[in-house]
Order: structure tokens, then C-alpha cells, then sequence
């Protein structure tokens, strides 16, 4: 036992006293913060603690709204929408088409009435419709359509129709048919095509008809009111115009006829047969008639 302090030990020789530690509670008041006698927390940190720093804040950015009609729509964020321009619930529009009016093009349906009825305003109408269809969205292309179809198939038959009567006009006025002339023993005229009259064939009696297909024809025996006397053949080439047919053809029968004028023929008329346009392809000849005077007649030729 120590006997400086009683009820301590003995210190052992060479070894200093042990100091004497502070209560750290001597101060503790009831009802005090027990940790104040501690004093305040170091400011180091402690070894290997991790240091603080501000948490980061993160912000989602907005989605771009889609461009308006006519732009280039920008591309989509993962998950979104392809942006389709136009009305919502509309397809996308071909470039240059309008959205569809829901009316039906007035031009169109004229078309079709027209071109059922014939004539060109089918034609025009239905151009008309075409046109305006695609820049206006209308409907009716397909009544455009069949209004031009059913027009100018009026029109080809049109056509057709009048090909077919020139072609048989043609055939009449160039028919190869060749009649039997009349002998002097024959009492009755024999009608002839003037593409086939030839010189020294008498005419029993001639007409005033502007067309004129074949010519009755009787031996010059008997009365008659002309002869034939001379048939030339036009120049080749593209039909010059009737004036100038008849310009020609009067010319060359007034001097072909001289020599035969001569006696009772003396006082003879001209009376010419020239082709028209129609026959002008096929025949060219230009038939001269001799034509007794003021409604008279012959007995006899002319050039026999």
C-alpha cells in the first residue's frame, strides 16, 4: 500500500507516477448537453472517409414539337412517334396533290353527259376536269375519263361514216364497168360512164346537173344532141382547185374542136366533163362534147 495516498498502491521502483486524469463529467449539469464537456468534433477528416460532394441534377429535355406542314420532320427520340405532317388522321400527302374535297368536279360529270351525246364538248369538258381535279382534290377523274373515250369515239365514227360514202362515191364515179355502145340498128340509148365516152360517141340527150355519172349514148344516126370529140387526161399532181380544172378544160376542148367545126357543125357549142376531187386520185380525164345550137340536134358524126 502506498502511504503518501492511502488506499493506493505501492509504485513500483523506476516507473513515474501515473497522471492523474480529469473527470470529464466534474462539470455535468442536469439537464446540459453531456457531449459539451467533450468540446466540438475535429474538422479533419477521418482516414479513408469518403468526401462529400453535391448531389447532380438531372433534366430530361423536352421533345422538339414536329415542323409544320411542308418541312422536314426532325428525327425521333427512341420510343416516339415517327411526326407525320397534315391534319391528325390524315395520310401523308403526295407533293402537289390536295386533300380530297369530298365534291365531284362539274366539268367531269358535262364530260360524260357530252360525250354521250356526241360532239366536241366531251372533249374540252374532260381536258377541262383533268386539269383541275389534281389542284383542287375533287373527284370525277375516272366520268373525265370515259366523257373524252365516249367523244372521240363519236367522232371516229363520224369520220368513218364519211370515209365510207366518199369511197362510194369514188366507186361510182370511177366504175370499170363498160357499157355496149349502141349500134345503128338500135333504138334505145345505152348509158354510159363519162370516164368511159370516147371520141366519135353521140349523146343523145345532155344535162345541166352539176354531177354528172354517165351519159346516155345512141348511134349517130339517130337524132342526138352532141358528139364526143376529143378526152385528154389532166396534168399529175395534187388536185389544183375546180376553177383551174375548169379553166383548163375549157381552154383545151374550145381548141380542139376546130377541125371538126365545119359544115352543119359549123355553129357546134362546147359541153365538157372534167373530173372533181373525189375522182381526181383514180381519173383525170377531161371529156369534150360537141353540142348542136339552141336546143337543136344532129343526124350524123363529126368526125367520121
Amino acid at each position: 500500500m502506498n502511504e503518501e495516498i492511502p488506499g493506493q498502491p505501492n509504485q513500483a521502483p523506476g516507473l513515474s507516477p501515473i497522471p492523474q486524469q480529469p473527470d470529464p463529467l466534474a462539470g455535468y449539469q442536469p439537464g446540459s448537453d453531456p457531449t459539451a464537456a467533450f468540446g466540438a468534433p475535429p474538422t479533419t477528416p477521418m482516414y479513408n472517409a469518403a468526401p462529400s460532394y453535391a448531389a447532380p441534377s438531372y433534366e430530361v429535355p423536352a421533345p422538339t414539337p414536329p415542323p409544320p406542314y411542308g418541312g422536314y420532320p426532325q428525327q425521333p427520340y427512341p420510343g416516339q412517334a415517327y411526326p407525320q405532317p397534315g391534319y391528325p388522321g390524315q395520310p401523308y400527302p403526295m407533293y402537289g396533290q390536295q386533300p380530297d374535297s369530298g365534291r365531284t368536279n362539274g366539268f367531269a360529270i358535262a364530260s360524260l353527259i357530252f360525250g354521250i351525246l356526241g360532239g366536241l364538248l366531251g372533249i374540252v369538258f374532260g381536258l377541262i376536269a383533268l386539269g383541275q381535279i389534281p389542284k383542287r382534290g375533287d373527284r370525277g377523274k375516272g366520268l373525265a375519263i370515259a366523257g373524252l373515250s365516249l367523244s372521240i369515239a363519236w367522232i371516229v365514227l363520224i369520220v368513218g361514216i364519211v370515209a365510207v360514202g366518199n369511197a362510194v362515191d369514188n366507186g361510182k364515179d370511177t366504175s370499170t364497168t363498160t357499157a355496149t355502145r349502141p349500134t345503128a340498128v338500135t333504138t334505145e340509148p345505152a348509158d354510159v360512164r363519162t370516164d368511159k365516152l370516147a371520141p366519135g360517141d353521140c349523146i343523145a340527150t345532155l344535162t345541166d346537173s352539176e354531177t354528172v355519172y354517165d351519159l346516155p349514148v345512141v348511134a349517130c344516126t339517130q337524132s342526138h344532141e352532141g358528139e364526143v370529140y376529143t378526152v385528154f387526161t389532166m396534168a399529175d399532181g395534187s388536185f389544183p382547185g375546180e376553177a383551174k380544172v375548169e379553166a383548163e378544160a375549157e381552154k383545151r376542148c374550145d381548141r380542139s374542136i376546130e377541125p371538126y367545126a365545119i359544115g352543119k357543125f359549123a355553129d357546134a357549142e362546147i359541153y365538157y366533163v372534167y373530173p372533181s376531187d373525189r375522182s381526181w386520185a383514180v381519173d383525170r380525164s377531161v371529156t369534150c362534147i360537141a353540142v348542136a345550137p339552141e336546143g337543136g340536134k344532129w343526124t350524123g358524126s363529126m368526125i367520121k
